[in-house]
């Protein structure tokens, strides 16, 4: 991982106002999924060299946090291009807007190429990622906190920790983004046995009015039928209150 994630812009004819727009489009993806991510505001150094047609954002002080959220970056745009069907771990509509803003640049007179690197290799920001940002964008159309509950069906670490969680009534499959490593721990334990669970966070909705995905900061894990009382059990608590 980096501690710093640069955006390049390849133009026979770029004029300022364009590099200013991609500039501020930038910033906002990276200062956004970082706070989506770390849950408060992440502090970087803005460089831009002398002449240069490329903004690089530094860590400022270098640790996980930004790792995680130049990755998440990087990753979100490889996913996009891959053609996800989900708004990618780490960003909301507002990071979706700016990156969109980004692509429309790319059909600017002159424009060869637009790129996020995070010290490896570039990553390039075509403009046919702009239908599947619309379609993305419109189809969650709001969201609010609140609670999920269902089974775990399977975890992935390909965009961040990310697990799903079947709804048993609707039989939809619900992305579950998971913030802290508390959660992780607990759904890591939970998923090799399918456990029912509750999860609490921000909820994102479709345009029908159904939950597709959930930031969660809590995740409560409820006890498999074997170890619940029996009626035995039960009828024996109650007669020792008698």
């Amino acid at each position: 991982m980096s501690n710093q994630i640069e955006l390049k812009i390849d133009s026979a004819k770029l004029r300022p106002q364009q590099f200013i727009e991609a500039a501020q489009s930038f910033v906002t993806i990276v200062q956004g999924v970082a706070k989506n991510i770390s849950g408060h505001l992440v502090v970087w150094v803005i460089e831009v060299d002398k002449g240069s047609d490329r903004v690089r954002m530094v860590a400022d002080r270098p640790g996980v946090e930004y790792e995680k959220s130049i990755d998440a970056v990087t990753h979100g745009l490889k996913a996009l291009r891959g053609e996800i069907r989900e708004i990618p771990y780490g960003f909301s509509p507002i990071e979706m807007a700016a990156l969109r803003s980004l692509a429309a640049l790319r059909t600017s007179e002159g424009m060869r190429d637009i790129s996020i690197t995070s010290g490896s290799v570039p990553e390039s920001v075509p403009e046919n990622i702009i239908p599947l940002i619309d379609f993305l964008t419109t189809r969650q159309k709001h969201e609010e906190f609140g609670s999920i509950e269902g089974t775990i069906a399977n975890v992935s670490f390909r965009q961040g920790f990310i697990c799903t969680i079947q709804d048993p009534i609707e039989q939809r499959d619900i992305l579950c983004y998971l913030q802290n490593q508390e959660c992780q721990e607990q759904v890591m334990r939970a998923g090799l046995r399918r456990a029912r669970v509750l999860a609490d966070g921000l909820v994102h909705y479709s345009e029908q009015g159904f939950p597709v995905s959930i930031t969660a900061d809590y995740i409560r894990v409820f006890p498999d039928e074997t170890e619940l009382p029996g009626l035995e059990d039960i009828q024996a608590i109650y007669k020792s209150y008698k």
